[in-house]
């Protein structure tokens, strides 16, 4: 019972070590690195629509709320 458990130990040490190199390798750099350097300059309710995995009607009650918001605070 105990080499078993040490295999699953070695194992699972040997997969955080592959998931860490892969993740450093896909991103040399973060965006979040430089906060404020590349900001979104579109127009946010509209870009919802880009999030398909929100689903439709869902995404459609947000831009709804979203846009209810922003001529709120513009008044």
């Amino acid at each position: 019972m105990r080499a078993c458990r040490d295999t699953d130990t070695k194992t699972m040490s040997i997969l955080a070590s592959i998931a860490l190199a892969a993740s450093t390798a896909t991103l040399p750099q973060c965006s979040w690195d430089r906060p404020g350097v590349n900001p979104f300059m579109g127009d946010v309710v509209a870009a919802v629509d880009r999030y398909q995995d929100i689903p439709a009607p869902v995404r459609a009650k947000l831009k709804a709320r979203m846009q209810r918001a922003s001529t709120t605070r513009s008044r």
